[in-house]
């Protein structure tokens, strides 16, 4: 299997859930600088061990819930795993764009992470995340790529 190098974001549930299947285009992140490096990217979402207290009162959580017809929500919402890819398309300061899942910061730079072309992993990794971007080891990127974009030859053919 042809494996490449695979970047990773840890991601609160229910946050990581929107990502793969409810639409979220946009993560949120407040950090010191805009990252800076050659885009698109190929990123793992980490599901966090913890969720999010509030996670599921959000009104665009809720409608994209809803959509998906879940009723067990919680049990269809992992934790403390990687549960899906997506292309990073795009990393920029908040400058009241990227609405409705893009937002503003209470305090510092809200830095927006435009995400496309969510693909969920057929079944979660479990890994230990971490805080920022961080890279997967590549025995385990090459267990992501194989999980999220399945061909019968067995090569990798994702984005």
């Amino acid at each position: 299997m042809t494996t490449r190098h695979v970047r990773a974001l840890s991601v609160r549930q229910p946050w990581a859930w929107a990502i793969i299947h409810g639409g979220k285009t946009v993560e949120n992140r407040v950090w010191r600088r805009v990252p800076r490096f050659t885009l698109p990217v190929t990123l793992a979402i980490h599901a966090g061990r913890t969720p999010h207290p509030e996670g599921l009162d959000d009104p665009r959580v809720a409608a994209a819930v809803e959509r998906a017809g879940l009723i067990d929500v919680e049990s269809a919402m992992s934790l403390g795993a990687i549960v899906g890819l997506v292309t990073l398309e795009d990393v920029h300061p908040d400058r009241g764009c990227c609405r409705p899942w893009g937002e503003s910061a209470p305090y510092g730079t809200a830095i927006h992470l435009v995400l496309r072309d969510p693909h969920a992993l057929a079944r979660p990794v479990r890994y230990q995340g971490r805080l920022g971007l961080w890279d997967l080891e590549l025995p385990v990127a090459a267990q992501v790529l194989s999980l999220a974009y399945p061909t019968s030859s067995g090569v990798y053919v994702g984005a």
